[in-house]
């Protein structure tokens, strides 16, 4: 998984993970981020949701 802020390229933070609801019926889990240089929040695909 490429852990690179999309906009600036600098290192991101994980905030958590989710699963993001896509359409009425389809989920997929993600990994949301953010960038301490530019303050961007993004979603990465990831292949599954860790349990705790």
């Amino acid at each position: 998984m490429d852990t690179r802020c999309p906009r600036c390229g600098s290192e991101t933070v994980e905030l958590g993970e989710k699963s993001l609801e896509i359409g009425v019926t389809r989920k997929d889990p993600v990994s949301i981020r953010l960038c301490g240089n530019c303050g961007m929040v993004f979603y990465v695909h990831i292949e599954k949701i860790s349990k705790f």
